[in-house]
């Protein structure tokens, strides 16, 4: 199995928006990292001031940046080959990407896991359950599709441990 840990930024959150920022990372059902990338992209569009201000990407710095396509073709289309999309509120992620995968590839929603695992928790943000679980945040990448791809990596294995179980374990979880 080839499982994908994925995170986008993007120029806001309608349906006309676009990926401003992607990052990616294979890894083994024993976590061990086998690939990964990550790049600003050129949208084509401008970047909302609110999605400036929670990501810090400017048009200025994706002015130079390759398209999504040009990314995705330059690696190797990793999501083609990948057999399960882990992303923490994975259908916003997904939509942006999808055309990128496979049809048999199959989503692993983190926020819905943690949902039925942490019911008590203040929220279900990311980075709010790496703060109660005690979970290594780099703050210079807080925000950023790289550093939350790392963040995600443990949450995804935090929670296996929680609920005694491995990712495949999560991915029937989340059918309930």
């Amino acid at each position: 199995m080839r499982y994908l840990i994925c995170d986008t930024e993007t120029t806001g959150v309608g349906a006309d928006d676009k990926v401003c920022e992607v990052a990616w990372c294979e890894i083994t059902r024993d976590f061990e990292v086998v690939d990964q990338g990550s790049s600003l992209i050129n949208p084509g569009i401008p970047i909302g001031y609110s999605a400036q201000a929670v990501n810090g990407i400017s048009d200025d710095m994706v002015k130079d940046a390759p398209t999504l396509d040009e990314y995705m073709e330059s690696v190797g289309h990793p999501l083609l080959t990948a057999d399960v999309f882990i992303a923490h509120s994975a259908p916003f992620d997904w939509r942006f990407l999808k055309d990128y995968a496979s049809d048999e590839c199959v989503m692993l929603d983190t926020l819905r896991v943690a949902r039925l695992l942490y019911p008590d928790a203040d929220n279900h943000k990311q980075s709010t359950l790496a703060v109660m679980l005690g979970i290594h945040v780099d703050r210079a990448k807080a925000h950023s599709a790289d550093g939350d791809i790392f963040v995600l990596a443990q949450l995804v294995q935090r929670m296996c441990d929680d609920a005694n179980t491995d990712i495949d374990g999560l991915i029937e979880m989340r059918k309930r």
